[in-house]
């Protein structure tokens, strides 16, 4: 058994045990409540939010373990990770958009996984070519494939990270975990700045990748296929709304949608615009073209081409650009986002993160600046890269709608998203699940679900379900 250092609180900070305030951490999580120790484990402290303190007292001493701390509070191992501690209010408060709607019917959501758009040409065109090119999309470790060994070069994060992902046989969202589990816990400003860089390579490779099939493979695409038959349905049936989820950083579909419907995006609202379009996409995980901009008088002379470069030879934490590069704490930390963050943690522990309402469509202008708007593919972390407005609009107009769902090479391995399933998906009856390996999705989702309750249609792969079973699906009205 390893020996266990006891940690070494600042004694300023001794006042917090019955005075609430908000810790801020390096990675930008700003945590509020106040500190508590649990019996046996002096080599760390707990910071338990004002609502769980009642609870927390009464506790029985059996019941004060290790488990039920980590699962009622925010647990720090590192003095460090705290960079400054306020006991005032921080924030403001933001207004969210108002769910409401007339006749417009909900009951379609399909859902989109990297299988999707590794898969989304057909014929002999995709087993020549497309599956051999750089234009593929990368399904797991191939993120850091020797295909896009060119742009990896220009990221040293994406150098570093190649080795040590590629090594690992249990797949990236293991690699990463295992990252954030030493980020979050102890202080390692090294891999925060890895992780920076490695968000701005992501959103320069799916950029590329997005753009070289938009270009080059739309005469044999799913996407275009897919789109077509869902606009034809909705000429044909007005009053209805599909959800569309990707969890792609990419904008293949996007780029379709816009095309086909000739409904471009030109802000985040007109992404979840179902007053007056027909579609509304999430992307839970964020996309490549969104991102929070940053302050032109705070980011001198860069570019962004640049700013990537000049983050990580800065070595720039991430607390250090959420409030003050993007903007100062009071103007970039919504207040009520606290609700928000409380409902999505399995443990209904609250926090405040960055304004989420704050991320941009990310414009051509050579003067505008960037922090990409993407979740790194973790396992286990719990949270949404998407605007809050997103968030409420995908929960009370999509999933509490919808009838059918349709998963479409998504392995049914988000946690988050199952969990909103599991609350308010009470309207569903049919769950197709289109995917070569089916099995792994129903006991995905069979930790969430009652797979018994449904409809359950299983098709092998996305060309199958385009060509031989969407139009059936549209068609039909017996849900």
């Amino acid at each position: 058994m390893l020996d266990r250092q006891k940690i070494q609180m600042p004694a300023t900070w001794h006042q917090y045990y019955n005075t609430p305030a908000h810790f801020i951490t390096y990675f930008g999580e700003i945590y509020f409540g106040r500190i508590v120790e649990c019996p046996g484990y002096d080599d760390r402290f707990f910071i338990i939010q004002n609502d769980k303190t009642t609870e927390f007292r009464n506790l029985k001493q059996e019941e004060r373990t290790l488990e039920r701390y980590q699962s009622m509070c925010r647990e720090i191992r590192d003095v460090r990770v705290i960079k400054h501690i306020e006991k005032n209010q921080i924030g403001k408060e933001i207004e969210f958009k108002q769910i409401s709607y007339s006749d417009q019917i909900f009951k379609r959501m399909f859902v989109f996984g990297a299988g999707a758009s590794a898969h989304c040409i057909f014929g002999k065109l995709q087993d020549r070519e497309f599956r051999k090119s750089n234009a593929k999309p990368p399904e797991g470790n191939e993120i850091f494939h020797h295909r896009y060994v060119s742009l990896i070069s220009m990221f040293p994060a994406a150098k570093l990270s190649a080795a040590s992902a590629n090594s690992k046989n249990e797949g990236i969202e293991n690699y990463f975990e295992e990252e954030w589990e030493a980020y979050s816990t102890y202080y390692s400003p090294q891999i925060a700045n890895r992780h920076i860089n490695l968000q701005f390579y992501l959103s320069d490779l799916f950029k590329n990748i997005s753009q070289n099939v938009y270009r080059t493979y739309f005469e044999s695409n799913l996407y275009i296929k897919f789109l077509n038959k869902i606009q034809r349905h909705l000429a044909a049936n007005n009053k209805e709304r599909i959800s569309l989820v990707s969890f792609n950083y990419d904008t293949i579909l996007d780029d379709f949608i816009v095309d086909i419907f000739q409904e471009p995006y030109k802000k985040m609202s007109d992404y979840i615009n179902w007053e007056e379009r027909n579609i509304m996409l999430f992307k839970p995980h964020g996309s490549c073209n969104w991102g929070w901009r940053l302050r032109r008088d705070r980011i001198r002379d860069a570019l962004q081409t640049t700013i990537a470069s000049k983050l990580y030879e800065g070595k720039i934490e991430p607390w250090q650009i959420y409030f003050n590069l993007i903007g100062d704490i009071g103007e970039v930390i919504a207040e009520n986002s606290w609700g928000h963050e409380y409902s999505m943690d399995k443990n209904s522990r609250g926090r405040f993160t960055i304004n989420k309402n704050l991320i941009e469509h990310i414009t051509g202008n050579v003067n505008d600046v960037y922090l990409p708007a993407l979740l790194l593919p973790y396992r286990d972390k719990d949270e949404m890269i998407m605007p809050y407005d997103h968030f409420n609009a995908l929960t009370h107009l999509g999933i509490s709608k919808i009838e059918e769902l349709y998963l479409i090479g998504w392995k049914g391995n988000e946690n988050l998203f199952n969990r909103e399933l599991r609350k308010h998906a009470n309207m569903i009856k049919k769950i197709v699940i289109v995917n070569p390996n089916p099995e792994e999705v129903k006991h995905n989702l069979s930790e969430y679900l009652d797979l018994s309750r449904y409809e359950i249609e299983e098709i092998k792969d996305f060309e199958t379900f385009v060509f031989n079973h969407l139009d059936k699906y549209l068609s039909s009205e017996q849900l």
